[in-house]
């Protein structure tokens, strides 16, 4: 008896022990939503701040100009000092910071200059800083090339930064009236997004080639109603290549569909159906499949 009165604290203790081990273990694992800088007196949060650190932070961008506000256009953005970011159904990306000022060509060839190519490859190529605007050339003694998101400029140290383009657009497009107030109530708590639910399908689960083929996407919240205004990108993945297919917002019955001639897959081929849909701040992804035959 002497011993089952000693093993039960001792089992009781062990338990509380891995018991607070594991809710440690928990808090390590739950990444901050949000990180305010007092150099700025701004703040991010997500969607923008895990892109905003896995790309090098503020290294890369800089600090934060502004809170996350809605452009006239709708669009969730946030500008910093040397970029601005937004949220687009393709999800977080840089916004054409460069088109937006016309600081070259959007019809340029120019080619990306040996100075910047190692740095423009590696941060992500076309895709992250969108094609040139146009050839390198110097000013004030410092080598620098426009391209559709970002200006890339090489010190004459040789190390190679982006400019700083987001206070020069902020001095052009200024966040809309009324934004500031809005920042405010973004310090707090984010909202919860949404339980969103997304259902996607195909007319043809088997198509033929050069024949047409429509997708169809629908989306409800919690409780089985419709949303309107979804966003939505199809990206249909075969044989190595991808090619996107653009969906019109959902209708007031969550529904949006689009057709489409199927690309030119590989017999045999089984296309992947990637649909993105943008819900307010909220971003899902779904799939679904079809055949390509003869």
């Amino acid at each position: 008896m002497r011993r089952t009165r000693l093993i039960i604290p001792l089992v009781s203790l062990a338990a509380l022990v891995a018991l607070g081990l594991v809710l440690l273990s928990i808090q390590k694992t739950i990444a901050p939503r949000s990180r305010y800088f007092s150099e700025t007196g701004h703040l991010v949060r997500e969607p923008f701040l895990s892109f905003f650190n896995e790309h090098g932070g503020i290294e890369t961008f800089g600090y934060p100009l502004t809170e996350a506000y809605n452009t006239s256009e709708g669009i969730l953005t946030q500008t910093f000092q040397r970029a601005r970011l937004q949220l687009s159904v393709r999800g977080v990306e840089l916004a054409p910071i460069g088109r937006a000022l016309h600081l070259g060509d959007e019809s340029s060839t120019a080619s990306v200059d040996e100075a910047f190519r190692a740095f423009y490859e590696d941060r992500g190529g076309e895709a992250f800083f969108g094609p040139p605007l146009g050839p390198a050339r110097e000013e004030n003694g410092l080598l620098v090339q426009d391209f559709e998101r970002a200006r890339l400029v090489r010190d004459r140290l040789g190390e190679v930064r982006l400019a700083n383009l987001g206070s020069v657009y902020l001095s052009v497009f200024p966040p809309p009236a009324g934004s500031e107030q809005a920042a405010l109530r973004l310090r707090g708590t984010p909202t919860p997004p949404p339980d969103i639910r997304l259902s996607v399908s195909v007319e043809h689960p088997a198509i033929g080639q050069g024949e047409q083929q429509t997708i169809y996407l629908y989306v409800e919240d919690e409780e089985g109603n419709p949303v309107a205004g979804a966003q939505a990108l199809a990206v249909l993945h075969y044989n190595g290549v991808r090619a996107e297919v653009e969906l019109p917002e959902t209708d007031d019955q969550g529904l949006a569909r689009a057709t489409f001639v199927a690309p030119p897959a590989l017999p045999g081929t089984q296309v992947i159906v990637e649909v993105h849909a943008l819900v307010g701040e909220t971003l899902l992804t779904v799939e679904t499949t079809y055949f390509q035959w003869w």
